[in-house]
């Protein structure tokens, strides 16, 4: 059973079962078709909506620094390093100026984005800590730059997190 609580920014959905709950959405439109012909449908309509990024080369250097701060190895496992490099192979811009580009061209002025959030870590069943904050902020920002309505999707136990991280980035959160 899906439990939805709503916000007048931002709706956090808790779900026992995500696949469910994806299945849910994803059958939800009359048109309903399988994922990968979804994506393209997707992509054709959307294609020639995002905007062409030009950048000085403050952006640029704005957006290097940010692209270094994400991809900090922590854990010292030497993946991310690795994984950045081949994502960012062929592209001339940042990727976060890519993806912000990206996501400010095909997000409608008062249109609906879905962000999801909440992995618990097996076997203590402990969520994550900078999801609910991440997604918080992401979805503050979507909210200022385009007028957006975010859509959160979490597990059951990240419920009241995502709120307090919603309503911690001045989002109000509907019960």
């Amino acid at each position: 059973m899906l439990n939805r609580q709503r916000s007048e920014h931002a709706d956090v959905y808790a779900n026992d079962n995500l696949r469910s709950a994806s299945r849910q959405v994803a059958c939800a439109g009359r048109n309903a078709v399988s994922p990968r012909h979804r994506v393209e449908r997707f992509r054709r309509t959307r294609a020639h909506r995002r905007p062409r990024l030009v950048l000085t080369a403050h952006q640029r250097s704005i957006g290097e620094g940010i692209d270094r701060l994400v991809n900090i190895e922590i854990t010292g496992r030497g993946v991310i390093g690795e994984l950045y490099a081949a994502a960012r192979r062929g592209r001339e811009t940042p990727l976060c100026l890519d993806a912000a580009s990206t996501l400010l061209g095909l997000v409608r002025k008062g249109g609906a984005v879905v962000l999801a959030t909440g992995l618990p870590t097996y076997p203590w069943f402990v969520g994550e800590q900078d999801g609910p904050v991440g997604t918080a902020t992401l979805a503050r920002a979507l909210v200022l730059a385009v007028g957006a309505r975010p859509v959160i999707v979490t597990d059951p136990d990240n419920v009241e997190i995502c709120a307090a991280a919603l309503r911690g980035a001045g989002l109000l959160v509907r019960s």
